[in-house]
């Protein structure tokens, strides 16, 4: 007997509008008020956002939505806490230019918070300038919403 795998397609690219936020609501508003002032062209109130949180809680879901808006005047670092000391040295002179540009933005990602970060100390300092959100992972019932939606994205019913 031979066993036939269903192929329910590709899941949906990562968006803000997929992310199932639970108790990250204001983590969620601030990335999307972010988005909608770069897009306007103004300057961001929240110019420095730092996101970390234990695995699963989102982040790469997060910096892919983000990154799939292309929108020039923001950079995105995920994994912080693997960036090599030369990436380190550039982040942090990248903080410095940015501070002469009002309209860019950065949001950068890891596992832990800015100060426990395995970074050169100049960086986590900078990294903590803004707004700092720890990602927290979804409750049972949360899950269950999440899984809802994703099988309604691929077209399926579940009871």
């Amino acid at each position: 007997m031979s066993q036939l795998t269903l192929d329910f397609g590709p899941p949906p690219p990562p968006a803000l509008a997929n992310f199932v936020a639970g108790r990250n609501r204001e983590c969620l508003a601030a990335l999307q008020a972010l988005l909608a002032q770069l897009r306007s062209g103004q300057s961001p109130d929240g110019r420095f956002i730092y996101i970390w949180g234990p695995m699963g809680s989102g982040k790469s879901h997060l910096a892919a939505a983000l990154e799939s808006n292309r929108l020039p005047q923001l950079c995105i670092v995920d994994d912080c806490q693997r960036l090599s000391p030369p990436a380190q040295e550039a982040l942090f002179h990248q903080f410095d230019a940015m501070m002469q540009t009002p309209a860019a933005a950065l949001v950068g990602f890891g596992d832990e918070a800015p100060a426990r970060l395995p970074v050169m100390p100049e960086l986590a300092s900078r990294l903590s300038w803004g707004m700092v959100f720890c990602l927290e992972p979804l409750a049972d019932d949360e899950l269950q919403a999440a899984l809802e939606q994703a099988t309604r994205e691929r077209g399926l019913a579940i009871g």
